[in-house]
């Protein structure tokens, strides 16, 4: 069962060697400091369908509050930074990739020395993580290339009353999961999809000055 709670606000929480925004709230008369929910589903540890289900299937019952965030005005799911550890780490045994690397990290390894298998799977899945922007959002996702990037501003803006920009790419062995890592980091400035709001942090992971 959802448990209900207060009112929560951002924050910069902590989950071992890792600072990412978060909700800080009171329960019970205690400070309480968790992730949305649907951040982990936008990270890709599970379908963003039914999410809660897969935390309470993996965690059991009773880790999961319902906070009002400041950020969205609506009601959230969320779960507490020990919990959240908890199912990475369920993932991360299971297969998870994006769980694999998370776990890593917070570890404290740098992600750049994250075991790969092989030179040829480093092939297959290398490309590039671009950064287009529109008035005051930016989108971040994946293409093979950076001229294939190119493309898709033109593919974006059919019905976009906005002109899209693509700002830079960067070019990664496994661009999909450092998509995942930049969604996640970022989630409390989400829009819609991969759309989140112009701040200066993002622009700084993409070798760029906000302005």
């Amino acid at each position: 069962m959802t448990k209900q709670t207060t009112r929560a606000k951002v924050t910069t929480i902590k989950m071992g060697a890792i600072e990412f925004p978060g909700l800080r709230w009171e329960q019970d008369g205690e400070v309480k400091y968790g992730v949305a929910v649907s951040q982990l589903a936008e990270a890709n540890l599970f379908r963003k369908t039914q999410a809660s289900r897969y935390v309470k299937d993996a965690l059991g019952d009773g880790f999961i509050f319902a906070v009002f965030s400041e950020l969205c005005r609506r009601k959230v799911n969320v779960i507490g930074t020990e919990a959240a550890t908890r199912y990475i780490a369920a993932a991360a045994i299971k297969g998870n990739k994006v769980a694999q690397k998370m776990l890593w990290e917070l570890m404290g390894f740098p992600s750049h020395m994250f075991p790969q298998k092989t030179e040829a799977v480093k092939k297959k899945q290398s490309g590039v993580v671009y950064l287009m922007q529109a008035g005051g959002y930016v989108k971040i996702g994946v293409s093979k290339t950076a001229k294939q990037a190119q493309k898709r501003v033109h593919q974006v803006q059919t019905g976009n009353p906005l002109p899209i920009v693509l700002l830079a790419t960067k070019r990664d062995e496994d661009p999909y999961r450092e998509e995942s890592r930049l969604h996640l980091k970022f989630s409390m400035h989400r829009r819609e999809g991969e759309w989140f709001e112009d701040v200066p942090a993002i622009r700084e992971e993409f070798g760029l000055n906000y302005g």
